[in-house]
């Protein structure tokens, strides 16, 4: 915890004065030499590189999410967020366990057709920490994409039940509404449309359930993307959380399949490109991205 506080403070500091390229430079060498001892890889990373995280408070949140989304007239954010962890979980301690005796291994698995035939079940299902995002399916696919998650990325128009206790529910906020969602998901039932319909119940363990911080979401688009697209996919959020709690990261499933293909490994259609056409985001930067971060961080990039 000491050595965190140090590392947060000269960070801080230091960054005020860097360019979005340099910060970006200037977090993996540290995450790099930060790595934990007991891991054989040089690409660990750990929580003690929450070097790049501010705790998700008050107005600052707020106007990320707003101008993120572009909301005009978002619900009070103070409210929104009193109301949820009550019915949520609050714990500021989570992952703050970081040392050099720790050595905790995340999969990241992406939903690309490139994991059909690949065999990577058992490889992924060895992982301490399991991530998998959105809609995707493990039942009838585990030679090839495993059958254990331990982390469900989700956001109200992806959301799906969760099978068991054990699994905990990570929901993006991509907006204040997420917010409410998850609180009335887990209760009433009352909110049944954003901005398309969308489940007004979950099947989830509302003890497991953890909130993506909006200020390190903010802070993910405006130094990592250098705000290109919209706003980040769920794919990039959700390595940047494991390259943040773990201290080794192997990816899995993200780009396009052996014939050029961008599809999901559940569906039958080999040309679906919905992903690079939208311009919400920004495949091509991210993509760039994860072939940086294998270079200082992944034990693993499969198929980029």
């Amino acid at each position: 915890m000491f050595l965190n506080n140090i590392v947060r403070t000269f960070f801080e500091l230091m960054t005020t004065m860097l360019s979005p390229s340099a910060k970006k430079h200037m977090v993996l060498r540290t995450l790099w030499e930060l790595g934990c001892l007991c891991c054989v890889s040089t690409s660990s990373v750990s929580a003690r590189s929450r070097v790049v995280e501010d705790t998700a408070k008050g107005l600052t949140v707020s106007l990320s999410l707003q101008r993120l989304q572009g909301e005009k007239d978002p619900a009070n954010f103070s409210e929104v967020v009193e109301k949820m962890f009550h019915v949520i979980p609050d714990d500021d301690d989570l992952y703050m366990d970081a040392g050099p005796e720790r050595c905790r291994t995340c999969a990241v698995v992406g939903n690309s057709g490139n994991l059909k035939g690949s065999r990577y079940g058992p490889l992924i299902d060895s992982s301490d920490v399991i991530i998998r995002m959105n809609m995707a399916p493990t039942s009838g696919f585990e030679e090839d994409v495993g059958s254990r998650t331990t982390h469900h990325v989700m956001y109200p128009e992806s959301a799906k039940d969760l099978d068991n206790t054990t699994t905990s529910l990570l929901l993006i906020p991509f907006k204040t509404l997420d917010l409410q969602w998850i609180t009335s998901a887990l209760t009433t039932g009352s909110i049944k449309q954003t901005y398309i319909p969308v489940r007004s119940r979950i099947k989830a363990n509302k003890n497991r359930v953890l909130i993506y911080s909006p200020t390190f979401f903010k802070y993910v688009y405006d130094t990592w993307l250098e705000s290109h697209g919209r706003y980040p996919s769920t794919g990039f959020l959700s390595i940047m959380f494991a390259v943040h709690i773990c201290d080794k990261v192997s990816v899995y499933g993200f780009g396009r399949d052996q014939y050029g293909n961008w599809h999901h490994y559940w569906e039958d259609d080999n040309h679906g490109g919905a992903f690079r056409k939208t311009g919400v985001h920004d495949a091509d930067q991210e993509h760039n991205l994860y072939k940086m971060l294998h270079l200082y961080l992944f034990a693993t990039m499969s198929d980029l």
